[in-house]
Parts: structure tokens; sequence; C-alpha cells
């Protein structure tokens, strides 16, 4: 499987804002919706099963999304919870999943409401893909 999602470095921080690796240099991160999309990233990059210390964290792609005939309303359910229960998401106004069997491909593309009152748009970001 390839997850077509740009790479990040997440340090917890009790200071408002965040750290990513762009270029080999690290950008301070202070706008909300960049943390947000940070994090988004690495939930989505984060398989269930695969921290030693807690097997139970983590996305179910290998159990529920990465299968032969995967349940569509499932995996929405899963998005959902994925992007709700994020630091700094507030509300999911908008969710749509394109699945391509042919190509194996799934598209994300989704709104949310942060709470800082801005709106995060995904569109606005590199793509949220899944590929397997």
């Amino acid at each position: 499987m390839e997850l077509a999602l740009a790479p990040a470095v997440d340090l917890e921080n009790p200071i408002p804002g965040d750290l990513r690796l762009t270029g080999g240099t690290f950008v301070w991160l202070t706008r909300l919706v960049d943390q947000v999309d940070q994090r988004l990233r690495n939930r989505f990059q984060f398989f269930k099963g695969e921290w030693f210390l807690d097997k139970r964290q983590g996305t179910p792609f290998y159990q529920n999304i990465l299968i032969n005939g995967p349940d569509l309303k499932l995996i929405r359910t899963i998005f959902t919870l994925l992007i709700v229960t994020c630091p700094g998401v507030a509300s999911l106004t908008t969710l749509n999943l394109t699945f391509n069997g042919s190509t194996r491909e799934l598209v994300l593309w989704f709104e949310a409401k942060l709470q800082d009152g801005s709106t995060f748009v995904s569109s606005e970001y590199p793509p949220y893909i899944l590929r397997f």
C-alpha cells in the first residue's frame, strides 16, 4: 500500500505551534490549519498495531480498509472519527470518499471547522490518497 501524504515530523510541545521537516529544514507551524494538516497526516500514517507499547492505537488499515471488498460505510466512520478527534478540530462539515476499484485508490476530501473558527479544506493541501 502506498500512502500519498507529505512527510511530517510531529513533536508534542506545550508551546502553541508545531514543527514540520521541509527540504531538510525544520519549519515552525504557527497557523492552526497547518498544525491540523500535519496531525491528520500523522494519524493517516499510523497503522493500528504498529506501536509496540499499545497495539490498540492507530488506524485499522489492515483490519478494515485494506481488505478485499471494503465496507465504505465503515471506512467513512473510521475517517470521520480520525478527523473529529484530532486536536484542533471542532467539527467535520463535509467528508467525501471516492473509491476506484480498478485502480484500488481511495481519495478523501473533507472540510472541518477548527477550534479557532477557521476552516480546514483538504484540497488546499497535498491530496489525501490511499493506494492499495
